[in-house]
């Protein structure tokens, strides 16, 4: 029994660093030149990652113990899927963007904030799904965004599981 105790992990508290949605990059911006990039949509997958990582903030945390780590959160691609066009006289040239959600996240260590390990995750729509949705009716009419806002939350909650099972494996 005392063998037992000498050689158990202590266990680390986990706090909030910080969460945010990074800005978009090249494909966003595409998306945008055809006019269909969801401005609202950064601000919506930022507050679903609040309630998604509902961890005591570190900012409220006087003293640290040796151990606790502090946990940041970011998406560095956040897209909405859509079908669109680049046509010319003789040229056409459909373009596919499928739903895309990146996540990156840091632990550090809550007293000299140097980091322990970072953990990278991307979620995609699979093709026969987004296919579904381009050859909808919603899809081939063009009645507002492909991914509804509760399917992108779905696609952010399962790039979180798959982040936060990488993270339990690893630490």
């Amino acid at each position: 029994m005392v063998f037992s105790t000498l050689f158990q992990k202590e266990k680390s508290a986990i706090y909030l660093g910080s969460l945010a949605v990074a800005p978009n990059g090249k494909i966003n911006q595409l998306e945008q030149w055809f006019r269909m990039a969801d401005h609202q949509l950064e601000d919506e997958m930022k507050a679903k990652l609040e309630e998604i990582f509902c961890l005591q903030p570190a900012a409220s945390v006087a003293h640290f113990q040796k151990n606790d780590l502090i946990l940041d959160v970011v998406i560095v691609n956040l897209r909405n899927g859509h079908y669109g066009d680049i046509r010319t006289s003789d040229i056409y040239l459909p373009v596919f963007i499928r739903p895309k959600i990146k996540l990156v996240s840091r632990l550090s260590y809550a007293g000299t904030q140097q980091t322990k390990e970072t953990f990278e995750v991307s979620q995609t729509v699979p093709w026969s799904v987004y296919f579904k949705k381009v050859f909808s009716f919603r899809g081939l009419f063009g009645f507002g965004s492909l991914f509804s806002e509760h399917e992108m939350e779905i696609l952010l909650m399962q790039g979180c599981l798959t982040l936060l099972d990488k993270m339990r494996k690893r630490v």
